[in-house]
């Protein structure tokens, strides 16, 4: 250890020994880090193999946030993990590497809050004003997201952290020697600089994900009074050209299908585990911020880390348990049985014949006011939509690549 506590004192770093709690706690993080490792991987080979679990665009930025976690998050603490266990808590390397690994997952949580905050507006669009992201932009958001996370949570560190081996370095290992993690106690401009942009960040994308979900159970609310009081049964086509019958539906159940369900209810439990896990992290910055000291109670510091490490851990297990699509696949890799029979999801031909499946009625008698209704909703003629089109993805026709 003389060594080591050799290269700290001449970075200017501060160091101690591991003691026993610290180093339970590196063997913990790297338990969640392989198990993230495994289940983020899962999830990206469904992707891979199931083109229909593909046509989904918020499964896409989904997609690209499991691929964040894995390789950004959860792969870099299986080096660091062991690392610090052999070496007494303190990495065995300092510059460059303990840089990058130091970004990485930085820039996973930029990646992290950005997404959860685009599928909150996703969602919102794609139910409130029936605007549907195609593929391809899904695809352009996701690398917008990727470009902005790497830009902030990658190059500009690296940037102000240009003062190698000084004290007020950005890049330093954090008092309990886990792993190479930024230091957020930087009294110098470049370290105020990221805590502004950090918090700033957070508070954004918190007001966009509670913003966005309000609006879409507003609209919810406002449809529902609206389709209760009608005398007759009506359909309306909130998001998509597929329809959804009602008679006095409420809630949720008069203003979309079954689908559209399914995806918000996913996309708010997954945004919901998010901000309590990451809520302590959260904290974590802004008191470190606004003292410009690293002095957080270390207890409270292991918390934030852990949170930080079960959250990349988790969000594969909820896309997959919480869509029942991708739960059917997920079984089919397996091996378990599953209930329904059995078409590769990915067939051509399945998808043709559930499309011939649609069937068609005679049209009913419209509501009882003229024009288009409060909250967006459109008046049509009923159409019977069968169980198979309701798991037909949501996006809007002709909008395929």
């Amino acid at each position: 250890m003389a060594y080591w506590d050799a290269v700290a004192a001449e970075a200017g770093l501060p160091h101690h020994a591991a003691d026993t709690l610290e180093r339970v706690s590196s063997i913990a993080i790297l338990i969640l880090a392989i198990v993230g490792v495994c289940a983020n991987s899962f999830a990206a080979y469904l992707f891979y193999r199931y083109e229909r679990l593909r046509r989904q665009p918020s499964n896409i930025l989904i997609l690209f946030l499991c691929v964040g976690d894995g390789l950004l998050m959860c792969l870099p603490r299986t080096v660091e993990a062991p690392i610090a266990i052999v070496n007494d808590g303190y990495p065995a390397w300092y510059h460059p590497l303990c840089q990058l690994f130091g970004a990485m997952p930085l820039t996973s949580a930029y990646i992290s809050v950005f997404t959860l905050s685009i599928v909150s507006l996703e969602r919102y669009f794609a139910i409130v004003k029936r605007k549907a992201v195609t593929r391809n932009q899904a695809y352009s958001l996701a690398g917008g997201i990727w470009s902005a996370a790497f830009i902030i949570g990658t190059v500009l560190p690296i940037i102000t952290a240009a003062g190698k081996g000084t004290p007020r370095t950005p890049y330093v290992l954090q008092s309990s020697g886990l792993y190479c993690l930024i230091n957020w106690g930087d009294s110098s401009p470049a370290g105020r600089t990221q805590v502004a942009i950090a918090v700033t960040t957070l508070l954004i994308v918190v007001s966009t994900l509670v913003g966005g979900y309000f609006g879409i159970w507003w609209h919810v609310k406002t449809i529902a009074v609206v389709v209760s009081a009608s005398p007759t049964p009506m359909t309306v086509t909130p998001s998509t050209d597929s329809q959804c019958t009602t008679s006095k539906g409420k809630g949720m159940k008069a203003t979309m299908t079954a689908m559209e369900q399914s995806l918000m209810y996913k996309a708010v439990i997954i945004s919901a585990v998010f901000l309590v896990n990451w809520f302590p992290y959260t904290i974590l910055i802004a008191y470190e911020g606004l003292r410009s000291e690293h002095n957080a109670p270390k207890v409270f510091e292991t918390i934030a880390y852990f949170g930080v490490e079960i959250n990349a851990a988790t969000n594969p297990f909820l896309f997959i348990l919480l869509d029942t699509r991708v739960l059917a696949c997920a079984k089919r890799v397996l091996g378990l049985h599953v209930d329904e029979p059995a078409s590769d999801p990915s067939s051509a031909a399945a998808s043709g014949a559930k499309d011939q499946s649609r069937r068609t009625s005679k049209a009913v008698e419209g509501p009882p006011w003229k024009g288009q209704p409060p909250g967006n909703a459109l008046v049509a003629g009923t159409r019977e939509v069968t169980d198979d089109e309701e798991q037909q993805v949501l996006e809007p026709s002709g909008q395929h690549d």
